[in-house]
């Protein structure tokens, strides 16, 4: 500590600095260990972008590390922004790979529309010469068009294409060339727009009711896109675009539903909360019950998951129904054993 602490004066704490140093033993061993059994291997360390992640220890380490080890780091805010002007400062002196998110994990059941902040990272990648850009995801379908996205960016680019040209190429390609001129635009708008953006269905905590709720202006967006996209299907002619504008449709039918489930199960969500936490008493809670049960019983629970299930298509989908399954339904059947027990 006495020798290494002064390589981190960015760090916003001593337990910041403590990291640093820390990390900076770990990694020097890393080296000559691996420096001494397998000469031949080049090394990169990687991490989080946080301000309390490996952000802020990177001008440190970097003081310090040979420069032949590569720094990778992932974008800021789950990839919602791209990397700061740090990685271009150190690209000049070692080899710098960021990482754009292609989806964050706050958003683990819905759409995350992503191409322009994606352009705008890799972009920024080629200006500020760094040696590399590496996509970063975890589902399947819901990440495609992201994935074409950047690999359309960084295999050319010098030449990438603007984000209203990719979604019509994109869309000739997986939807039809008729749908294409209609949807396109559509899915521009979302974007545009964040339609998504203040949405949460998060991978990492268990379910609460708030996640996915629409604003009513928003929910009558994404009534009307469902009812665009569905009769985009009705009227496609040839198997391939007619099954991808029905998946399509799907995702956008779900996030209206999981809007409606989270609004049916909250009475329920609440009084339960409320109940455990000793703020009303069993007269109250015999009264509140009724209303809340048939809440709970309207929440269109079945047609949710029917409605997710119809656009799963590979089995790495599976992982993302069996996460509703783990986290919604075994909220809903445990306030439902709730307001049972109270009858």
């Amino acid at each position: 500590m006495r020798r290494d602490a002064p390589l981190f004066p960015e760090a916003s704490s001593q337990e910041r600095v403590f990291f640093g140093v820390w990390s900076l033993a770990y990694i020097r061993a890393a080296h000559e260990y691996v420096a001494h059994r397998a000469p031949k291997v080049h090394m990169a360390i990687g991490g989080f972008a946080g301000a309390n992640q490996l952000l802020s220890l990177l001008p440190g380490l970097d003081r310090e590390l040979p420069k032949e080890i590569v720094f990778t780091c992932l974008n800021p805010m789950q990839g919602q922004k791209p990397q700061p002007a740090l990685f271009g400062e150190i690209a000049k002196h070692r080899p710098v790979w960021v990482v754009p998110w292609l989806e964050g994990d706050d958003k683990l059941w819905h759409l995350q529309p992503r191409v322009s902040v994606l352009r705008e990272s890799v972009l920024l990648a080629r200006q500020q010469n760094l040696n590399g850009v590496i996509a970063l995801h975890w589902r399947t379908e819901e990440a495609r068009a992201n994935m074409r996205a950047f690999a359309a960016f960084a295999r050319h680019p010098d030449a990438a294409p603007d984000v209203e040209s990719f979604y019509e190429n994109d869309c000739a390609d997986w939807y039809g060339r008729s749908a294409a001129r209609e949807l396109a635009p559509l899915l521009v708008r979302m974007e545009r727009e964040q339609w998504f953006e203040r949405l949460k269905s998060e991978e990492y905590i268990p379910y609460v009711p708030e996640w996915g709720r629409l604003a009513p202006e928003l929910r009558a967006r994404f009534v009307s896109a469902v009812e665009q996209v569905e009769t985009l299907a009705a009227r496609a002619g040839e198997p391939r675009p007619k099954a991808n504008l029905s998946w399509l449709a799907a995702n956008l039918r779900f996030t209206i539903l999981l809007d409606e489930v989270g609004r049916k199960i909250e009475p329920a969500y609440q009084l339960k909360a409320r109940w455990l936490q000793g703020e009303i008493d069993s007269k109250t809670l015999a009264q509140q019950a009724p209303s809340c049960r048939a809440d709970l019983a309207s929440a269109p629970v079945k047609e949710l998951f029917q409605t997710y299930a119809s656009r799963v298509r590979s089995r790495g989908e599976l992982g993302e129904l069996s996460s509703l399954n783990q986290k919604l339904w075994l909220e809903y059947l445990d306030l439902r054993r709730f307001l049972d027990d109270r009858r």
